[in-house]
């Protein structure tokens, strides 16, 4: 009876254990490949792909959070102005779980200087029955990328359409849609919306730790959407970044500042900004980031140069040359 429990002890540990070495193999080789091969990787694992690819310690700013995050900021046009090397590991829909382990994979290579986190991911990740689930989903997803990347195969069908082609992890979006609702959406009240959830405290407790043991400076922002955000949230994320010790910047507060247009900068209604609205709040947050952070200018570096070429596709792309001041046309203050 003993020798049959010692039997079945084994099997188990052996069975396990290969299933380990098959995951750990085919995760490694899938990685690999995936990383040669983005234009197969679907549009949401696109920017932890590409950070993954991005040479060792060479991202200073890293910018996490759902779709707020990559509509918000163009890394082309930090790099433009001020030399700052800045990746944009957002994804639509993102949850608190997920911008942890985006953070892990980036500092598996990198050690940014500055960490920035849109902040609507802590209104979109509050408890739900199936967050332990979420949680064990996106723990095997990070370990063993294999779950992540199963299904690469399913973009080469007939009809598959190819995916955007992103710079530094955005996507320039040029249609306009605009935004006709209350333009007093920031209006000022005493009341607030806490930020809630046990999934949400841990995760951003670990994500503040990590930063911390890093030595990685850590900031909050919202960027400007009256679809997502009112002067009752901004008095929530206030509370809680008083409470963190962080520093906290609303943009929907500085309208005026950024020079947004809800006529023209907003690409689907007042939900996200296209990229007039994009260039405006990154104008604005280059200048922002240098007066408060030591983010070096690496544009006379050579090591560099593939930040130039970037540039380059960027800006031929979206029919301007990186030499061009101001805005685009369409920029009320130009």
């Amino acid at each position: 009876m003993l020798d049959s429990k010692k039997k079945n002890r084994v099997k188990t540990i052996t069975f396990f254990g290969l299933l380990l070495v098959i995951l750990t193999g085919l995760s490694v080789a899938l990685s690999g490949y995936a990383g040669k091969h983005s234009e197969l990787v679907k549009d949401r694992n696109r920017a932890l792909t590409g950070l993954g690819e991005e040479p060792d310690h060479t991202i200073d700013l890293l910018v996490i959070g759902d779709s707020e995050c990559y509509t918000t900021v163009s890394p082309m046009d930090l790099w433009k102005d001020h030399g700052i090397t800045a990746y944009l590991g957002g994804q639509s829909g993102q949850k608190i779980q997920e911008s942890y382990y985006m953070l892990k994979t980036a500092l598996e290579t990198q050690k940014p200087k500055l960490v920035m986190m849109e902040t609507n991911v802590l209104y979109r990740s509050a408890d739900k029955p199936d967050a332990l689930q979420d949680i064990l989903y996106e723990a095997g997803q990070h370990y063993f990328p294999v779950f992540r990347y199963h299904d690469m195969w399913k973009t080469l069908l007939p009809g598959t359409k190819a995916g955007e082609t992103d710079y530094k992890g955005y996507v320039p979006r040029t249609n306009v849609q605009p935004y006709t609702g209350n333009r007093s959406y920031m209006a000022r009240t005493e009341e607030a919306v806490p930020v809630r959830g046990k999934t949400v405290h841990y995760y951003m407790d670990e994500i503040l730790r990590i930063c911390r043991e890093e030595g990685i400076a850590f900031m909050l922002y919202s960027g400007p959407s009256p679809v997502n955000y009112n002067y009752k949230k901004h008095n929530g994320l206030a509370a809680y970044a008083k409470e963190q010790k962080i520093p906290y910047l609303d943009l929907n507060l500085k309208q005026k500042e950024l020079g947004i247009d809800w006529q023209m900068d907003t690409v689907d209604k007042g939900d996200h900004l296209n990229l007039t609205g994009a260039r405006k709040v990154t104008r604005y947050l280059g200048n922002y980031l240098k007066e408060n952070y030591e983010l070096p200018d690496h544009r006379e570096e050579q090591s560099y140069r593939e930040w130039n070429a970037e540039a380059d596709r960027f800006f031929a792309a979206i029919g301007q040359t990186k030499e061009t001041k101001g805005l685009p046309a369409t920029d009320p203050d130009r």
